[in-house]
């Protein structure tokens, strides 16, 4: 399939992705679905017809040679069949997990409850030529998802996923991905709010540090929201907003380790519900008269509406 023919059946594939957003995203995926092809069948032809004449020069040279070196022939012609079947191999198989991951791109764009703002632009070709390297060793589903959402992410807004972070997925097993998942609902901001921190709870996030998603774990910072004149203050994360109301310009105290930037943009990968239950009790409710939760809906201007509000807690 040539370039042309690849960015036609591309906008066919990406019809139901907004105006703004298909330009970007037919170069991205034909970037990524080309970038596959390191070896090109081309060349492997060329090489494999060179060593063969070579091989059947030297087969005419050496005619007197004695059996065993006319064997040894053979057995190099053989290899070199079998080296281009496993460079070939790798290519197929390089190509079908980008086009997997194209086709997980897609499917996130094209996601009716995702956020569908346009990207300024096109991820650069260094981030690309780098994206699609990762991509391409995605041989599993959880992979190729992955891979297909953090695509999905930087069309959306270029510059949601470092190179930084690409190099830290690409090494990210499962057992961490799964632990970090079950904290992540308890973000907000750039804390990780805690209650305890000992036992299974300071083991699980030690390990996070130094899987390099948190922070002064072992010296956990002490952190405030400060309330306005009115007496309300917000912790927020990408879903949900915390409410909290109160005296004005009284300090809410909360505790738990810092999320770093790597972190950050992992949790953005993740479907995860504001975990209410267990932010609350680190926060400090002193002072306060009344907590509110709030889901978080991005609207089509990039600005966002609070929605379902629901009374988390109240000193009545």
């Amino acid at each position: 399939m040539d370039a042309a023919t690849l960015a036609s059946s591309l906008t066919v594939l990406t019809q139901n992705i907004p105006d703004p957003m298909k330009k970007g995203t037919i170069t991205a995926l034909t970037h990524l679905i080309g970038a596959a092809l390191d070896v090109p069948v081309a060349w492997l032809e060329k090489t494999s017809s060179r060593l063969r004449a070579e091989a059947a020069a030297g087969n005419a040279a050496v005619l007197d040679l004695k059996t065993e070196v006319v064997e040894r022939l053979k057995v190099d012609d053989y290899a070199i069949d079998a080296a281009t079947r496993r460079i070939l191999g790798r290519a197929y198989q390089k190509q079908s997990n980008c086009e997997a991951v194209a086709k997980e791109t897609i499917a996130f764009l094209n996601d009716s409850e995702a956020p569908r703002d346009a990207a300024a632009d096109c991820p650069d070709e260094d981030w690309l030529n780098i994206f699609s390297e990762y991509a391409s060793r995605a041989s599993s589903d959880r992979l190729r998802q992955l891979w297909g959402r953090v695509l999905a992410g930087e069309l959306r807004e270029s510059g949601n996923f470092s190179l930084s972070t690409l190099r830290f997925l690409s090494e990210l097993d499962k057992k961490t991905a799964e632990m970090f998942q079950a904290v992540a609902g308890r973000i907000m901001g750039r804390i990780l709010l805690v209650v305890a921190n000992g036992g299974e709870e300071l083991d699980r996030l030690m390990k996070l540090q130094e899987a390099g998603l948190l922070a002064h774990v072992g010296d956990i910072i002490s952190r405030s929201v400060v309330l306005d004149d009115n007496g309300r203050g917000a912790l927020a994360n990408s879903n949900s907003v915390i409410i909290l109301e109160g005296a004005p310009k009284m300090r809410v105290s909360l505790k738990g380790p810092a999320v770093t930037s790597v972190g950050l943009q992992v949790q953005s990968l993740f479907v995860s519900e504001t975990d209410f239950d267990n932010i609350l009790p680190a926060v400090s409710k002193n002072g306060l008269t009344k907590i509110t939760g709030w889901a978080l809906i991005k609207t089509e201007s990039g600005g966002f509406e609070y929605h379902s509000p629901v009374d988390l807690w109240s000193a009545e």
